[in-house]
């Protein structure tokens, strides 16, 4: 890696979210933020974090938000699940081109489900395009281990689960994956989120849907990097279904980290929303489209 220099500037920006904001946008179920990191040394590198369940409404909202993706670093996927990465076909080459696509090797697993009349129901890439497909319009690296892509910017990889407090939710247990002995329910092991070292020693934490846990993720981010507190922990993080207990662990849990900003949003759903609002009234922030959280280190 070219850069020497220390993340001094970071803005992040929803672009998918389940709920819109500025007029004109597009709010639907799925996650897409855009994050643009600057160094101390110049330098800076701009990273796609998931691309929505469709490229019409990323494009769209990326317009609203006079965003665009011209010099786009690194398009990243935080597990296969088709509300975040169904939109990546029209980003790319020749419309947007990246120069790699990362994600651990599961992301690119074929899951499915049945409907009600029991059809099949694709829940992966594989309703858009086949992962030797996209393999040919964009370099994949796939990796289930701490990945650093930039300097200070990680991958967190597989995520270990040991909280017993944060199992998969119930919800997700009909999506199925092709096992070697059958069909199998899908475990999400790719899950992964997006870390930020700032020059002044924190983190920002971007998740996707955070199916491992957020505090396993914390955990992991631990594990990975040392960190003073989290200035930001910012995107899905699945409690929409979570029983009571489960959500007192989590409050519990996070009041032993400094977080200066949390952003929750998309699958952490209203009784997650509200109950982290209550716990943390001073730092949680309302997220909808176009919702920007920028750190700035003098």
């Amino acid at each position: 890696m070219a850069e020497s220099g220390q993340i001094n500037h970071l803005l992040i920006t929803i672009l998918i979210d389940n709920t819109a904001g500025m007029r004109g946008t597009v709010g639907e179920k799925g996650f897409s933020a855009l994050a643009e990191v600057g160094y101390s040394n110049g330098d800076a590198r701009k990273i796609l974090f998931d691309t929505g369940p469709t490229g019409t409404s990323l494009l769209n909202n990326l317009k609203i938000l006079k965003k665009d993706l011209q010099g786009l670093d690194c398009i990243v996927f935080s597990h296969g699940h088709w509300d975040h990465v169904w939109g990546i076909p029209a980003l790319l080459p020749p419309e947007n081109p990246a120069t790699f696509l990362f994600c651990h090797p599961a992301a690119l697993d074929r899951k499915w489900a049945r409907d009600d009349a029991g059809g099949l129901e694709i829940k992966s890439i594989h309703a858009e395009l086949s992962p030797e497909k996209l393999g040919q319009l964009i370099p994949i690296k796939t990796s289930s281990e701490p990945e650093e892509l930039f300097p200070g910017v990680f991958a967190t990889g597989e995520i270990p689960r040991r909280n017993p407090n944060e199992v998969l939710s119930e919800g997700l247990s009909r999506i199925r994956v092709d096992g070697p002995s059958g069909p199998e329910v899908d475990q999400i092991p790719e899950d992964l989120s997006l870390l930020f070292k700032l020059a002044d020693g924190s983190i920002v934490i971007l998740t996707g849907c955070c199916h491992a846990g957020v505090v396993n993720t914390i955990d992991s981010a631990r594990e990975i990097t040392t960190f003073s507190e989290i200035a930001g922990l910012i995107g899905g993080l699945h409690l929409l279904d979570a029983p009571q207990p489960r959500l007192d662990f989590t409050v519990e849990e996070l009041r032993k980290f400094t977080i200066r900003e949390i952003g929750a949003c998309h699958c952490t759903g209203p009784k997650g929303i509200h109950h982290l609002k209550n716990a943390f009234p001073a730092q949680f922030r309302d997220v909808e489209v176009g919702t920007q959280f920028e750190y700035a280190v003098p």
